[in-house]
């Protein structure tokens, strides 16, 4: 583009080295002279203006003089196909906004088509759908979340968890192969959930025992490894935890009766009392005393079916049970 500033002729270009713009201007009686800038048309003018109005400290728009403001020219990018990111390079909103899109047109798509693969009596949902961007795996759901369904499935989970055993790291890593695992942090969230319900059913008491918490010896095996566990036991050292019998009843008596292990007609119920010694992670013996229904014959001997009432550190022996069951009579 030939331009006329300060009484002289120029000439102005934009070429691209690797996909980058430098602004051009050629200057003087031929164009013999130049200046040129990889940071904007407006250092491009500042540049020329330099030169020749060194004593003025004004400059010329550069957007006008490259031309840039001309209705063809915006017209002309807005043309172009913009050539997107990789998906490794985009930022985590990008990404997520590019599946949503592509989900969105897929959507639209199968709904079109269904007319000429199924009768229009037949219910066709598009349920899901999953593909792949550099090995890395995305799962759209499509409808709305039915929030009972996602909580029971989360209490379940939750159940599984806990009563096999499966720590949270290794639960992590098996999310981490299979997406369509609910995360962790969903399941950590709904375990607190429920101990926070169920504290505020049966309370968890204290009682300060006072009482010489005896070292295990380094070669035993402990009993229960959970770090969760293991750090709330050494806090909680000295002090004895207990909960309600009758509060206990209170919640499971009704599922008793619902399946026929107990007769609301008979207001008398047989409990079996016992206890054992447990070796919390290598620091300390703690003591269990647990609660179990003897009208349950056939899991009596479960330990899912034996409730917990007493916890406390030191061995088994008179004086420290008689000060712990205390709180029992």
């Amino acid at each position: 583009m030939l331009l006329e500033c300060n009484s002289q002729t120029i000439q102005c270009s934009i070429y691209y080295i690797e996909g980058e713009p430098h602004y051009l201007i050629c200057f003087g009686d031929n164009l013999q002279y130049q200046v040129v800038s990889v940071q904007s048309p407006f250092d491009a003018s500042v540049e020329l203006h330099k030169i020749i109005t060194p004593n003025k400290k004004t400059a010329v728009s550069g957007i006008h003089l490259f031309g840039l403001q001309l209705e063809c020219i915006d017209r002309n990018c807005k043309s172009r196909l913009r050539e997107l990111k990789p998906n490794e390079e985009s930022s985590k909103t990008t990404q997520i906004k590019r599946t949503k899109g592509l989900a969105k047109k897929e959507q639209i798509h199968f709904e079109d088509s269904i007319k000429d693969f199924y009768n229009p009596k037949d219910r066709v949902v598009l349920k899901a759908l999953n593909f792949t961007v550099e090995n890395k795996e995305y799962h759209v759901s499509f409808g709305k979340d039915d929030d009972v369904k996602k909580k029971q499935k989360l209490h379940s989970m939750t159940y599984v968890q806990d009563v096999k055993n499966i720590p949270r790291d290794a639960y992590r890593h098996f999310a981490a192969i299979e997406s369509t695992l609910l995360q962790e942090y969903a399941i950590s969230q709904t375990r607190q959930e429920i101990n926070t319900y169920i504290e505020k059913l049966i309370s968890i008491n204290f009682i300060d025992l006072n009482s010489a918490i005896i070292q295990e010896d380094p070669s035993e095996e402990p009993d229960i490894i959970n770090p969760t566990i293991i750090e709330q036991v050494v806090n909680a050292t000295g002090k004895e935890a207990y909960r309600s019998i009758k509060k206990i009843l209170e919640y499971i008596v009704l599922s008793y009766v619902n399946e026929g292990k107990l007769d609301p007609e008979i207001p008398v119920i047989h409990l079996r009392i016992s206890g054992d010694g447990r070796n919390v992670g290598r620091k300390v013996k703690y003591v269990m005393i647990t609660v179990a229904l003897l009208d349950d014959s056939m899991n009596l001997f479960k330990s899912d079916y034996h409730y917990t009432i007493v916890l406390f550190p030191g061995i088994e022996n008179y004086l420290t049970l008689k000060v712990a069951t205390t709180a029992l009579i």
